[in-house]
């Protein structure tokens, strides 16, 4: 009696030359669907297997045949096989990879040349928006290139960010499903909007007034403005470089470490407001940190009160007020104090939240 297991397709009675496929419908020719009784074969030992997932026909000397990969691939349109080459399974994958990565064109289901058209008119806009406004009449070319400079730079940084911290913000959302790519780019775009109009004045006045001192460029007003203009061109090249190779990065980093080259290239080191310029950095380092410890409480919470629920439903919905509550009221205290006085601030803030947790 032979000690071992062995694959044979052929010596055996059985018609087919199968091995170790799984019993699905893709794998089975016609030949073998009248046989449905499979055996186990122990050298001549017969064993009776009713429920086998895998064929294994005993006898020696295994067919070389059994593991030779097929030539061509069995797929199924509408419960119809059909058999296509490795070539042609390659090439489909192929397109299939190139469809994936089309970008602004996949997301708004429109054509690669028309997602470039629009980007081009967008861009012609931004360009031709100081053609409308009655204060740029007056001043002379040296003004006015300027200002197309400071425009279009401008334009230019802000589509960097896009293209770049969105998908910082919205990567998980897309790659867990819960957001189609479409959806991320529309909620992307009110949020950054929302985000810049409301609460972007903090960030705007600090970049304005904290990080360089103006005085030291008294009298250089050409030059501390061409600076700026190189930061924002700089900053804005190294995101779009960054977001060709899939880099995440910070804008912030970007724009203020361009602003403090310039200063001291062109001022020294009294050019930088290295006091604020130490609060800014720090901020870098214990942003992530309390990043982590509120995303590992906000998980522990939904996990203990929602998941772990005996109706998960149910108790999400329950909970959704009240992370409105809390973000509304956070987003409301920081964006539109009434007053510098604290109680006056938390009430109003308390009812924007309690507002929002209603709706």
């Amino acid at each position: 009696m032979n000690s071992s297991y062995c694959i044979s397709s052929t010596r055996n009675r059985a018609p087919s030359q199968q091995c170790l496929l799984p019993h699905l419908p893709k794998f089975r020719s016609p030949s073998s669907l009248a046989k449905e009784t499979h055996f186990l074969r122990r050298g001549d030992t017969p064993l009776h297997l009713k429920n086998s997932s895998v064929r294994l026909l005993g006898r020696p000397l295994a067919s070389v045949s059994s593991f030779v990969e097929p030539e061509h691939e069995t797929i199924f349109e509408e419960g119809i096989p059909l058999q296509i080459s490795r070539h042609e399974a390659t090439e489909a994958g192929t397109q299939e990879d190139a469809i994936d990565t089309s970008g602004m064109a996949r997301a708004f289901n429109i054509s690669s040349r028309s997602a470039s058209a629009i980007s081009a008119f967008i861009a012609f806009a931004a360009l031709s928006l100081p053609l409308f406004m009655g204060s740029m009449a007056g001043p002379g070319l040296k003004t006015r290139v300027l200002s197309y400079s400071t425009l279009l730079l401008g334009f230019y940084m802000a589509w960097n960010i896009g293209a770049n911290d969105v998908a910082n913000a919205m990567g998980t959302s897309v790659g867990s499903g819960a957001l189609t790519l479409r959806q991320a780019v529309l909620t992307a775009a009110v949020l950054e909007f929302s985000g810049a109009l409301l609460m972007g004045t903090h960030v705007t006045s600090t970049m304005q007034k904290g990080i360089l001192v103006t005085d030291v460029f008294k009298g250089k007003d050409s030059l501390l403005f061409a600076g700026l203009l190189s930061s924002l061109a700089a900053a804005g090249t190294w995101l779009q470089v960054a977001s060709y190779y899939g880099w995440p990065v910070s804008t912030t980093h970007c724009i203020v470490g361009s602003m403090v080259g310039f200063g001291l290239v062109y001022g020294g080191p009294g050019a930088v407001f290295w006091s604020s310029l130490v609060r800014v950095t720090s901020s870098w380092v214990i942003s992530p940190l309390m990043g982590a410890l509120v995303s590992f409480l906000v998980y522990k919470c939904i996990r203990r009160f929602v998941y772990s629920a005996p109706n998960p439903g149910q108790a999400a919905a329950a909970a959704a007020p009240i992370a409105v509550f809390l973000g509304v009221t956070a987003i409301s205290f920081v964006a539109f104090p009434l007053s510098k006085s604290l109680p006056l601030a938390a009430a109003q803030a308390l009812a924007c939240g309690s507002t929002g947790a209603f709706l």
